[in-house]
């Protein structure tokens, strides 16, 4: 296809989730519409033992960059090349064995991106990696490599299953005393950041082990105790865990000790144990105007240091999420926007990224911006509720503050009854500025007086101003100011008529304004229940349950449905904020406890203006207690709330039970340019951000689109004369033609799709260029 000019990016979405668009950490680049970079490599991922090594590029390569021959290792035998089929970003290499503590060259060619232009990696280029620096670190080798006191063993026979390979180490097994000790030295350098990464279980009873891991360098470099409880049965529960630490000696040591306090039905295992030498990631946070604004900052660095005043320098091992949260205000600025290395990121002053790169994250303040909704009345009442004798109004005697028109109170000697209100959305704890003009219209020097009110969860102002006629029938002005702290997510603005006299003189109401941060989404919080059902509404058979043989899948708390044997019907829901035309990533955790094979069933959904999520979930029982499985589902809001509800949908309840944990909202990436919405039931669409100003841009309308008998129709209201291009995708990586249409004048545009996508699609649209050979 020859090159095209600027695109529209239109997205459809069904009632599924979309689940072919995998959720993007706010470190991924943004969706664009010009040609992308070549590929280059982010990082080396830390290797599983000494016989692979995984490559992450900064984009999505091509199935054919999977190629033994476009990589070569001095001093290995590359077998196999594999590419993740889920981001299409990671290539595992499969490699003769390597030397513990090594470095080895990569030396990579021929890798391409997904575009259709197939963007090559550059000539020569070259990464370095260092060997996993523990020997036998799966333990298939038995005790190669460790040393051993006390009460462990290697075992490779059922019940026990390993993480990889055949064998693991079990502490305490055969209701021995917890006394058992592994340790291993390796060679490191003075001043290097490693990473130790190992998976620690606990198989047997719903009861606790303990597992004790020291490094020791000169000094003590990382001491840590790590808690698992077991699952109740013969089945292992496995938590992975990572430590970073900088090398202070030449020779470190890596112990680990059972401190479990009993070993009763019960065992505390380890398996696949790996240590690799790191890229360290420098993170700079700073802010403007103000200096030495202070910064909340999780988690805290290799050094141990997090939150701090700007300026502040950290480092990080590469891919670890950091959370940083800037104040709401700083003297009399609002925050604005973070920007990162130099770019505008996020208006949320709460926001999570992965060190990937060296990072400077920039607090920006300033005076904050409107939040009022036609404040000087120049669209009548828009956006303002109003009862009462209250009127818009205009004409020579009229003389407004702002604009052509003002509110009028009591006008023709009414009864001064009315009262305007309009809500906006704010942030509790955050600081509002709030100005109006109010005025009278009189031939006496009568007062009026106007009350004013600010509201949330309590009352936060409540005051009243009056002014005197000037008596010779113009309009008299002033001025008031005010501020208020806001103690939720939604404030109420209200005005209301306190006059006592209305003979001969009008009460005004002019330019009204409301200055403060820019509302952003509430954090989501009590997701795991840890509070019980706090900010959640709950009718039918469930319960929040937090002892044995329940076991959440993060905290003490979780959601049990039809406990008891009860019937199926219970339905869990919360309302939330969000903002139009933002994709949503629901994240939760669906489980069962069941002494059976039998399955449970859960409708999660989602309702904002429209139905935006419908999918159901089954999970079977494995007949030895409680297991969990990870769900994650996307959405566009299409309003400024929306309804997350769960509901038990289940056949059977006989001895197993529905699980819910660990529910989590996040919203995308601010990192994109601002997308422009438009409502369509039941379909969204985003307009991609434009190419340079320099290529003739599209019209600035929004694209339509409809889905009825005949397809899905995607265009444009009005378009210049051309040759348009219609591409469809069904993941936004590999895009393919669909048709083509030439207008000789200036109109619409209307292109058809007469068999779309059931559940996803996305479409795009673009102009040919006017030279065919560009």
């Amino acid at each position: 296809m020859k090159a095209l000019k600027k695109r529209i990016l239109v997205t459809l979405l069904g009632l599924q989730a979309i689940t072919a668009l995998p959720a993007q950490s706010q470190s991924a680049p943004p969706l664009a519409s010009g040609t992308p970079a070549a590929p280059t490599v982010l990082e080396i991922q830390p290797s599983v033992g000494l016989n692979s090594i995984s490559i992450r590029f900064n984009e999505p390569i091509a199935d054919s960059s999977a190629n033994v021959s476009n990589f070569n290792i001095t001093g290995l035998t590359i077998s196999r090349a594999d590419l993740d089929a889920a981001t299409k970003t990671v290539i595992t290499l499969s490699t003769s064995e390597q030397t513990s503590g090594a470095s080895y060259t990569i030396a990579i060619s021929g890798v391409k991106d997904r575009t259709p232009q197939g963007n090559p990696i550059a000539d020569g280029s070259t990464v370095t990696f260092i060997a996993d620096a523990v020997s036998n670190g799966s333990f298939e080798n038995d005790l190669s490599g460790w040393k051993r006191s006390g009460n462990v063993q290697i075992i490779s026979e059922a019940p026990y299953s390993a993480t990889d390979g055949q064998k693991l180490a079990v502490f305490n097994a055969n209701q021995s005393n917890p006394s058992g000790v592994l340790s291993q030295s390796f060679t490191t350098s003075v001043g290097a950041l490693y990473s130790i990464s190992f998976e620690a279980g606990a198989i047997g009873v719903i009861s606790q082990q303990r597992l004790g891991l020291e490094i020791f360098g000169k000094s003590s470099l990382v001491s840590e105790t790590i808690s698992i409880a077991g699952l109740g049965g013969s089945s292992t529960r496995w938590l992975p865990k990572t430590y970073g630490f900088i090398a202070n000696s030449t020779s470190t040591t890596v112990s680990f000790t059972d401190r479990s306090l009993l070993g009763n039905n019960i065992d505390l295992v380890l398996d696949n144990v790996r240590l690799v030498r790191q890229a360290a990631r420098t993170l700079t946070v700073s802010s403007t105007p103000s200096v030495g604004v202070g910064v909340s900052l999780s988690p805290s660095d290799i050094d141990g240091s997090g939150s701090g005043s700007t300026n502040i320098t950290r480092q990080y091992i590469s891919g670890t999420i950091i959370t940083l949260t800037a104040p709401l205000s700083v003297g009399k600025d609002s925050f604005i926007k973070w920007k990162r290395n130099g770019e505008d990121f996020t208006f949320d002053r709460s926001t999570s990224m992965a060190m990937d790169i060296d990072y400077t994250m920039q607090a920006v303040y300033g005076p904050g911006q409107e939040l009022l909704t036609n404040g000087s009345f120049e669209s009548n009442f828009t956006a303002w509720k109003r009862k009462g004798s209250v009127k818009t109004v205009t004409g020579t005697n009229y003389a407004t503050s702002s604009g052509k028109k003002l509110m009028a109170f009591n006008g023709s000697n009414t009864t001064p009854s009315g009262v305007i209100t309009q809500s906006f959305s704010t942030i509790p704890g955050a600081n509002y500025q709030v100005r109006f003009s109010v005025g009278a219209l009189a031939k006496n020097t009568s007062s009026q007086t106007l009350g004013f009110t600010v509201t949330g969860k309590s009352t936060l102002v409540n005051k009243y101003a009056s002014i005197k006629g000037a008596a010779d029938g113009t309009a008299r002005w002033s001025t008031k100011r005010f501020t208020f702290v806001a103690d939720s997510y939604a404030t109420n603005l209200i005005f209301t008529d306190l006059s006592k006299t209305t003979t001969a003189i009008d009460l005004l109401l002019d330019n009204v304004q409301v200055i403060g941060p820019a509302p952003v989404t509430p954090k989501f919080v009590n997701g795991s229940f840890e509070t019980d059902l706090t900010n959640w509404s709950a009718v039918g058979n469930l319960a929040v349950v937090s002892r044995a043989p329940y076991i959440g899948s993060d905290g003490d708390n979780l959601i049990a449905f039809n406990a008891g044997n009860k019937n199926a019907n219970g339905t869990l829901s919360r309302r939330i904020i969000t903002t139009r035309g933002t994709i949503y990533t629901l994240m939760f955790d669906v489980g069962v406890l069941a002494y059976n094979t039998g399955s449970q069933t859960m409708r999660v959904e989602v309702f904002g203006e429209n139905n935006l999520l419908s999918q159901s979930i089954s999970v079977t029982g494995t007949g030895e207690g409680i297991r969990w499985l990870p769900q994650q589902f996307t959405f566009v809001a299409d309003g400024t709330t929306a309804t997350v509800s769960f509901t038990d949908i289940s056949k059977t309840t006989n001895n197993i039970d529905l699980l819910l944990d660990n529910v989590r909202l996040f919203g995308s990436s601010s990192n994109a340019a601002p997308r422009a919405v438009a409502a369509a039931a039941p379909f969204r669409f985003a307009i991609s951000p434009p190419l340079p100003a320099n290529l003739p841009p599209l019209p600035q309308t929004a694209p339509s689109f409809l889905r009825d008998s005949a397809g899905v129709r995607v265009g444009l209201p009005a378009a210049a004369s051309g040759r348009y291009v219609l591409e469809r995708s069904s993941d936004l990586i590999t895009w393919e033609f669909h048709s083509e249409i030439e207008l000789t004048e200036a109109g619409p545009l209307d292109f058809l799709d007469a068999s779309p996508p059931n559940t996803q699609g996305f479409y795009r649209i673009a102009r040919r260029p006017e030279n065919p050979e560009n």
